[in-house]
């Protein structure tokens, strides 16, 4: 097999994305964050042994996709590359950035791109492409057909689909390391006006797993402000303001599966991703 790596089957039976490699949210916030060392690695995951998505200079301005940190120390964020021009997103590590904003709280009225009635999820429309780790793009791209988005950097590859998976909008990411398949993707695209819909649905979505996959090896609720916390009927407002951030994480045979939830400004990034364990030691939130 290609690199000599041992391929087997991964049935993709999640839906609902983790934060993009180059897709940014909705709508972004406006917070900026600058470098204040001599280079920040921006990151394709919260991790120093994640590929590196670029290398940004002293004083370079980056915008924060979510105000909720990753792992403690992580942001979450999209800059203008240097290399190519294009919007680039990734993580950077706190000590590595200075916040150009004040701490404020920002509560917003819903627009008129929300929707009030979303299709529940469809737990038996999973989206089921026979792929294995270690697939070359070539193969993706005979099987999904051309991508609506193809970016590189550093070795690292990403092609982007828009599918609709569970009855839902979503985006699909497939993630290449050195030409094979290590990584895919799923964020959902639709935009709810009652924010505690994103919780049922990761409710929903968690319970399938775990009764699929099994106990979950990682399962954290954490929140940043706990006036909400007490207040299950306001627990949308606070995933929406940065509050709180949901995610769950399984390994289930050579794969990772990482559910998450987190928001700011109002929006809300819902998603799930899948890891081949073999290539990048799994790692929890």
């Amino acid at each position: 097999m290609k690199n000599g790596r041992r391929r087997r089957t991964v049935l993709l039976t999640i839906a609902l994305l983790v934060p993009a490699f180059f897709a940014l949210p909705a709508s972004a916030n406006g917070k900026k964050l600058q470098v204040v060392q001599d280079k920040a690695v921006v990151r394709l995951d919260p991790s120093e042994r994640s590929p590196a998505v670029e290398t940004l200079g002293r004083g370079a301005i980056l915008s924060l996709a979510s105000a909720v940190k990753t792992k403690v120390s992580w942001f979450y964020v999209y800059f203008t590359s240097l290399q190519s021009g294009n919007t680039r997103a990734g993580y950077v590590h706190e000590s590595c950035v200075r916040k150009l904003f004040p701490a404020l709280r920002v509560i917003q009225i819903t627009s008129g791109d929300e929707i009030v009635n979303p299709t529940e999820i469809d737990l038996e429309s999973l989206y089921k492409p026979n792929v294995e780790w270690g697939t070359t793009r070539e193969e993706i791209i005979r099987a999904e057909g051309r991508p609506q988005v193809q970016d590189a950097s550093e070795g690292v590859e990403v092609l982007a689909y828009r599918r609709e998976i569970m009855k839902k909008k979503c985006q699909v990411e497939y993630v290449f390391d050195e030409g094979s398949l290590v990584s895919t993707r799923f964020r959902l695209m639709e935009n709810y006006a009652d924010k505690n819909r994103y919780i049922e649905d990761y409710n929903k979505l968690r319970q399938y797993l775990t009764a699929t996959v099994g106990t979950p090896r990682a399962d954290r609720t954490v929140w940043q402000d706990r006036f909400y916390e007490n207040q299950n009927d306001c627990w949308g407002i606070a995933l929406s303001q940065g509050q709180v951030e949901f995610s769950s994480e399984w390994v289930f045979r050579d794969t990772e599966v990482r559910l998450t939830l987190a928001g700011a400004d109002n929006h809300v990034l819902f998603g799930a991703e899948l890891n081949d364990v073999k290539i990048r030691k799994p790692t929890s939130f």
